[in-house]
């Protein structure tokens, strides 16, 4: 599409393994796996990544945009000398 360079930036959740205490979050972590392979296949393209590292932030939760959006700009912007 034109640019010189393609950044992505990923978001993944800091979650102990084996912390599951029912089916729901059995499934919730299966979703969760599936959308960071899903990402890793869509992120073979760019050129580099800003990876941020959240604490107990759910896959669906969108109460949470405000915070995940002013946390991506700060990673994004002590990140751009690297890029």
């Amino acid at each position: 599409m034109g640019a010189d360079k393609v950044i992505s930036v990923v978001f993944e959740e800091e979650k102990k393994k084996d912390d599951y205490i029912n089916i729901i979050e059995v499934i919730m972590s299966a979703i969760g796996i599936l959308s960071h392979e899903l990402s890793n296949y869509e992120m073979a393209g760019s050129d580099d990544k800003i990876l941020i590292r959240t604490k107990h932030m759910s896959l669906l939760d969108g109460s949470q945009i405000d915070y995940l959006y002013n946390l991506g700009y700060k990673k994004g912007v002590k990140e751009l000398n690297r890029i």
